[in-house]
């Protein structure tokens, strides 16, 4: 054999095992990218993490962790939105601000689309295929784009055999926002006849919420009466992951959820002459803002100042000259807190936020919400 015959082998079995280490290479990368990008998201590093999602889908697009990928990619965007806290928005208690995201983070919603778009392209048989149904919906609803909203809420229901809590919950929100309250009513009663998880108690609420709008008062009455009863055997049957304490604190939140609904209820039975109210502006130097979130804080539920979870208090959106308003209340203490995009507001300070307003029978009191421009004085703003 000759010299260069044996060399020729020898090249080509070299190559033969380079081939081979750099598809065992290529095969083992989706996973090993994917496990980075989970790992960088668990720190909190979402950037390097969508960056590795990034990676995965432009270099291995039909890859099983690929699909992963895409739905937590487009997830990423969608998570920092919720109805109750929205990025970028401050909310300013009487006692506290809370600051919800980065106020430099812009949503990609459209990105977030087309991301789950392309799952459910690419891999149908995938399960996070299904779960893309549910946030699309989501997505969709940030647009404020219901009807396909409602389109792909509706898919991820049917295609799930009704198990698929939390699209239920947001299509039964939606069709309580548009005034659609028997629509609303009809879908929970279905989905809580089903023992929905942990979902159960904000069906609950949204149920008797919409009852109340539907003028049916005891009945209402009836399921926020039961909201405290029903969070202690649910988080009295999840021991193995939770203490007394948090078990305690979780109950005493439905139970002040509870109370909240039936005063609301109560005061829409009171004869017109005995219901009292709050209305305002909320205003920027002197011109009103609209948008604005307004949020009521019933004095007699909550103990001091409020600061905790905004989900359960009513709730006003500012009108086109900075307006809103809290009719048919009962007679006692209130306090209001804001959400408002910070960006909106920057530079300036809300005068006097933890001002209590007293009601009394009958009585509307005007209140404005004014934010004014801080004052410098040496290195620090006043």
């Amino acid at each position: 054999m000759s010299t260069t015959q044996v060399k020729t082998k020898h090249i080509l079995a070299v190559l033969s095992g380079l081939i081979v280490i750099l598809g065992v290479i290529w095969a083992a990368a989706p996973g090993y990218i994917y496990s980075r990008a989970k790992a960088m998201e668990a720190e909190g590093n979402h950037k390097a993490a969508g960056a590795y999602y990034e990676t995965l889908y432009t270099f291995f697009p039909r890859a099983e962790e690929t699909g992963r990928a895409i739905y937590f990619a487009a997830q990423q965007e969608l998570h920092y939105y919720s109805p109750g806290q929205k990025p970028g928005y401050i909310y300013i208690f009487p006692t506290a601000r809370v600051m919800s995201g980065d106020p430099e983070r812009k949503l990609d919603v459209e990105g977030a689309i087309e991301k789950l778009e392309t799952l459910r392209d690419r891999f149908p048989a995938s399960p996070f295929a299904l779960h893309a149904l549910r946030e699309l919906g989501k997505a969709y609803y940030i647009l404020h784009d219901y009807e396909n909203a409602v389109h792909y809420l509706n898919k991820s229901i049917i295609e799930s055999n009704f198990q698929a809590a939390e699209s239920t919950l947001l299509l039964a929100q939606i069709y309580f926002e548009r005034r659609e309250y028997q629509k609303s009513l009809d879908l929970l009663n279905r989905s809580l006849q089903k023992e929905p998880g942990m979902d159960p108690l904000k069906m609950m609420e949204l149920k008797g919420i919409a009852l109340a709008a539907l003028g049916r008062c005891q009945a209402a009455e009836d399921v926020f009466k039961m909201l405290p009863v029903k969070a202690a055997e649910i988080f009295n049957k999840h021991t193995f992951d939770m203490d007394a304490k948090n078990i305690r604190m979780n109950v005493e939140h439905w139970e002040k959820v509870s109370q909240t609904h039936l005063r609301r209820v109560q005061a829409m039975q009171l004869p017109q002459r005995e219901k009292s109210g709050i209305a305002g502006r909320v205003l920027l130097k002197d011109k009103g803002l609209s948008g604005v979130e307004v949020y009521l804080i019933d004095k007699a539920v909550e103990e001091g100042h409020y600061t905790g979870s905004m989900d359960h208090l009513p709730r006003a959106i500012t009108g086109s000259n900075g307006g809103f308003s809290f009719p048919d209340l009962l007679p006692g203490d209130y306090a209001l807190a804001v959400g408002v995009p910070v960006q909106r507001v920057k530079g300036h300070v809300m005068q006097q936020p933890n001002q209590d307003i007293q009601l009394k029978p009958g009585q509307t009191i005007q209140r404005d919400l004014k934010f004014v421009p801080k004052i410098k004085l040496g290195e620090s703003f006043f």
